[in-house]
C-alpha cells in the first residue's frame, strides 16, 4: 500500500501542473484574441518614423496599415510608399506592393508579403517632401 501513495501524488502533481499550463496557454490565446490591436513594429530613419500593423503575421494576402511620420513624430503623406519583402536565407523575394493612403500619414497594403513562413525583412522605399529614403523592418511569420 505504501508503494501506491507516492505514484498517486505524482500523478496528482502531473496532472496539477498539466491544468496549468492548460489554463495559461487559454488565457493566453484569449488574451491575443481579444484585443483590437494589431501586432505592430517599428523602425525609425533620419527623415521618417514608420511602424507597421500587421492584421495578422501570416503567409498570403494580408491587410496591413502603414503609420509614416516625419523625425518630428509628426504624420506625412509622401508622393509614394512601396513595400517589398525579401527572405535572405532562401534568396526568396515578392513583387514590389505600392500602398494606398487611408488618413493623414496612414498608408494600406494589401498583397502577398509573405508567401512562406520564416524570417523576413520588409523594404518600405518612401519618397516625399524630406526625400526618399529606405527603412527595412525584420519581421518572422510562423504560420
Amino acid at each position: 500500500m505504501r508503494t501506491t501513495l507516492p505514484v498517486r501524488r505524482r500523478s496528482a502533481a502531473l496532472l496539477a501542473v498539466a491544468a496549468l499550463a492548460v489554463a495559461v496557454g487559454l488565457f493566453a490565446v484569449i488574451h491575443r484574441l481579444g484585443t483590437d490591436e494589431p501586432a505592430g513594429i517599428r523602425a525609425t530613419s533620419a527623415q521618417y518614423q514608420v511602424e507597421l500593423q500587421l492584421g495578422e503575421d501570416r503567409t498570403g494576402v494580408i491587410d496591413a496599415d502603414l503609420l509614416i511620420h516625419d523625425a518630428e513624430g509628426e504624420p506625412v503623406d509622401p508622393q509614394t510608399v512601396t513595400v517589398e519583402s525579401a527572405m535572405p536565407s532562401m534568396g526568396h523575394a515578392t513583387a514590389e506592393v505600392t500602398a494606398t493612403r487611408a488618413d493623414a500619414g496612414r498608408y494600406r497594403l494589401h498583397g502577398e508579403l509573405f508567401p512562406m513562413t520564416g524570417a523576413w525583412e520588409l523594404t518600405i522605399r518612401i519618397t516625399g517632401t524630406a526625400g526618399p529614403d529606405e527603412i527595412t523592418l525584420p519581421v518572422t511569420v510562423t504560420r
